[in-house]
Formats: C-alpha cells, structure tokens, sequence
C-alpha cells in the first residue's frame, strides 16, 4: 500500500472555492481503483495551509489517477488557487511484520 500526502498552501481569499472544490471531487477521487481512503488536513495554526491524505493499494494506481483526464481537469482549477508550489510525498507503510 502507498500513502502520498500533498501539502498545498491555498491563497486566503480562495479558500473557501478550495474547500468548494474538494468537497465536490471527494467522491469521483475515492471512486478510482485503488484509493482506499481520502482525507483533506488543515493546519490547526494556520488554515490556508492544507494537505491531501489518501492511500492507494499501488504506486500504479496511484499513477492511473494522477494521469487521467478527471485529475488534469481538477488540477487545472486549483493550481490556481495555491499561494506556492504544491509539495507531494509518496510513502509505503512500514510494518516490522513485514521485514
């Protein structure tokens, strides 16, 4: 399984289209096969600063998603919204049972 955490830093006057956003995507992204799970973070200091949390049963689901037409078409109407670049990390979860 893959975890991959996007970190975004959303402009404060587009906040509330973001969230607008995500809210009306949550469903069609946990919808692709693979995606186990899709949480949106915010950061308790500071709000403008969120992150995507989702886990995928493979890096080539993963990549199926972030390839397709639905993510170039979300991703065309948020890059806009961000104050800075977004930053991703793709994670395998680690487990001693599995060493």
């Amino acid at each position: 399984m893959l975890v991959r955490i996007v970190q975004l830093h959303i402009k404060p006057e587009n906040l509330g289209l973001f969230l607008s956003l995500y809210g009306g995507h949550h469903a069609g992204i946990g919808n692709f096969r693979g995606c186990r799970s899709l949480k949106l973070l915010q950061d308790v200091q500071n709000p403008n600063m969120v992150a995507t949390l989702s886990e995928w049963e493979s890096e080539e689901d993963l990549n199926h998603y972030r390839y397709s037409d639905f993510f170039k078409n979300l991703w065309s109407q948020v890059k806009p919204l961000f104050e800075s670049q977004a930053r991703a990390f793709s994670y395998h979860i680690y487990s001693p049972e599995s060493n």
